[in-house]
Order: structure tokens, then C-alpha cells, then sequence
């Protein structure tokens, strides 16, 4: 039998909080986009200046770590 989701405990579970490690359905899993802060990234928002690092990173958390956690 294939685990229930810890937050609705309806559905499947497909994913795990980046933040927590609870373990999330696709409907209860939050996506958030995170701008790098670094000196490069701050010259031009959104956009990489260096080919091998990402300027966002996307990270995938349940609802509690989206409005208490500092992912900033």
C-alpha cells in the first residue's frame, strides 16, 4: 500500500518538503522560486551571469515551512 500524504492524508505521496522532510501529495506541495544573492546576481535580477549556477533555485515545501520558514 503506497503512503498517504502527512498533511491532507487523502493522497499519494509524490514529493518530500526540502525544508522538513514531510511527506507531501502534489496537491499540498508549494513551489517557491529563490533568487541567488550573490554580488553577480544582484547586478541584474533574475538573470545568471555565470553559465554554470542557476539565478533562481526552485525549492518544493509544504504550506507550514512556506509561512514560517525565512527562505529567503
Amino acid at each position: 500500500m503506497a503512503e498517504l500524504c502527512s498533511v491532507c492524508k487523502k493522497n499519494e505521496v509524490s514529493v518530500k518538503c526540502e525544508e522538513c522532510g514531510v511527506l507531501l501529495c502534489g496537491i499540498c506541495v508549494k513551489e517557491v522560486m529563490l533568487q541567488e544573492m550573490t554580488p553577480a546576481s544582484m547586478v541584474k535580477p533574475g538573470i545568471s551571469m555565470s553559465p554554470t549556477r542557476p539565478g533562481m533555485t526552485k525549492k518544493k515545501v509544504c504550506l507550514k515551512c512556506m509561512k514560517e520558514a525565512d527562505l529567503m
